[in-house]
């Protein structure tokens, strides 16, 4: 059908930078769903548009999209979305300073992956992130132990993260360890992230000067990822 074409071709355009193309499919499926009641390809519009929003950098935006498909999503009584719309949330509200916020939907997240038997490392490793970013190391540490992690499993930007939460969870901040880290190709509200931990872990060993240089050199990639600038600005 038509509907199913757009919310094909949404996320589509957004990953290939066909921004206005995106928009316009966004714009019209949420439209028509809106019209017709059909609020199963409504949550999935919603929930998809937060790549376009991520793109053009319109953090509140994706958030609203995202709190609009959790809720249709829990009052259709649909695990799937709830769980991938809890995620993506997380994320966003990680990148955008709220940490605590993200946490529970971090959690709800998981537990719903749980259920279905099959936990993707990105569920595992955002709920670690988050207890890392909130100085957490030990927590860190417990949701491994708790949803143990298939090495093998890893895409390239999962294994960064490992290493990211290993020098955390391991209280390191020697340039040695954190410089390969940092040079790694990640996207950039991940790479701001990553100078975000160690950032905290120099303050952390005393060297504040440290801490700002590292910040100063994360302000760099700030143009791509203005989700960051509640630190970075």
């Amino acid at each position: 059908s038509e509907v199913i074409g757009l919310l094909l071709l949404g996320p589509a355009c957004a990953g290939a930078n066909r921004l206005d193309e995106a928009r316009d499919a966004f714009t019209t499926v949420i439209a028509r769903c809106t019209k017709t009641g059909d609020r199963l390809h409504l949550c999935s519009a919603l929930g998809n548009r937060m790549l376009y929003w991520l793109a053009v950098q319109k953090t509140e935006e994706s958030e609203d999209d995202l709190k609009r498909a959790l809720t249709i999503a829990r009052e259709l009584g649909l695990p799937a979305p709830e769980r991938f719309g809890a995620h993506n949330l997380a994320e966003v509200q990680l990148w955008g300073g709220r940490a605590a916020e993200a946490m529970p939907l971090a959690q709800r997240g998981l537990r719903l992956a749980a259920n279905t038997g099959h936990i993707a490392p990105v569920e595992i490793l955002l709920l670690a992130r988050i207890h890392v970013v909130l100085g957490q190391p030990e927590a860190a540490k417990q949701v491994f132990v708790q949803y143990p992690l298939d090495q093998d499993a890893l895409t390239d930007l999962d294994a960064t993260h490992m290493q990211v939460l290993r020098a955390a969870m391991d209280d390191r901040a020697d340039d040695a360890t954190w410089a390969p880290i940092l040079a790694a190709a990640s996207p950039a509200p991940e790479l701001i992230e990553h100078h975000y931990v160690y950032a905290q872990q120099l303050r952390r060993h005393g060297s504040p000067a440290q801490a700002d240089a590292v910040a100063a050199r994360a302000r760099a990639h700030l143009p791509s990822a203005q989700i960051w600038s509640w630190w970075l600005t």
